[in-house]
């Protein structure tokens, strides 16, 4: 593997940028209609915006020497970036990893050409053919046949790389693998592989796994890092409640698990996460519900 991958001393971080709903938290129907102090959650998102419970679309950033890899850019992403970059000294995106085509993960792609380095190539941007249909049609002019009369224009500079939903890549030194999840039906979101050794397994967007992809995820053992949907405490079609994401972290057993998705029913994350002390005690897994601009150490090697 070459030297971009990991400076020993540095390491790789993985910053949260976002870990909520699609609606985002504090949500629009517990704020707008006439419910005040019927939800904490949003009450309190809506007074402080670092709080834990005010959360964007959900979204992870990987930190490494001077890389800045994005996974997901949904339509939260500019006040995600106002909120967490500076904190966490990002000026520039280097590649982007799309999971699927909802406003929640794709959103957001307008304002990358903010977050671009200057002079530099085009941004890789990696996603599967079914939702690179989705960004023509939502953002025709990032996909120009440029004719010599057309007017310049300030747009985001994106080189667009098709994967196949089983693909084995790499991103600026990082290997990568692409799985299938099913999001609703047999709706097709990727879920992420990161790493080679102790690979940090990333799945945002789930309500049940082909067998398959369970063999895969199987033999990609032992992770070191999980990062689950868990949407709410009852059931859904498209993503997981958190007693289901629970139960699939005590299956696959990984170093840490982080809850990510969640909706202000579940209730208050620190209430929540006081719950998740005692059953990772019993389960002998660390498990937490994440917070947006959270940023934890990885442990995976190329």
């Amino acid at each position: 593997m070459g030297s971009e991958f990991v400076d020993e001393e540095d390491g790789i971080r993985a910053v949260f940028l976002g870990t909520g709903v699609s609606t985002g938290l504090p949500g629009m129907h517990c704020i707008v209609r006439d419910r005040e102090g019927v939800c904490k959650v949003c009450e309190e998102g809506l007074r402080d915006v670092y709080s834990p419970n005010r959360r964007g679309n959900v979204s992870l950033l990987l930190q490494y020497g001077s890389r800045n890899v994005l996974v997901d850019c949904g339509k939260t992403f500019r006040e995600t970036a106002l909120r967490w970059f500076r904190k966490h000294e990002v000026n520039a995106i280097d590649a982007v990893i799309l999971t699927h085509g909802h406003a929640d993960a794709v959103g957001g792609i307008d304002d990358l050409r903010d977050v671009q380095r200057p002079f530099s190539a085009a941004t890789p941007i990696y996603l599967n053919s079914k939702t690179k249909l989705v960004c023509e049609s939502a953002y025709p002019y990032l996909f120009p046949q440029r004719k010599a009369s057309d007017v310049p224009r300030r747009i985001a500079h994106l080189d667009w790389r098709v994967i196949s939903d089983n693909e084995v890549f790499q991103v600026h030194g990082i290997p990568v693998k692409a799985f299938p999840v099913y999001h609703g039906g047999t709706y097709i979101s990727l879920g992420f592989s990161f790493g080679k050794d102790k690979p940090l397994v990333y799945i945002s967007d789930v309500s049940s796994f082909p067998e398959e992809t369970l063999r895969t995820i199987s033999s990609l053992s032992p992770i070191s890092t999980l990062v689950i949907d868990a949407l709410n405490r009852g059931g859904h079609n498209a993503h997981l409640s958190l007693p289901e994401a629970i139960e699939f972290v005590k299956m696959i057993r990984p170093g840490k698990a982080y809850f990510v998705g969640m909706t202000c029913s579940l209730g208050l994350h620190q209430d929540v996460n006081e719950e998740l002390k005692s059953i990772s005690k019993e389960s002998g897994i660390e498990m937490e519900l994440a917070s947006d601009g959270l940023s934890v150490p990885i442990e995976m090697t190329g």
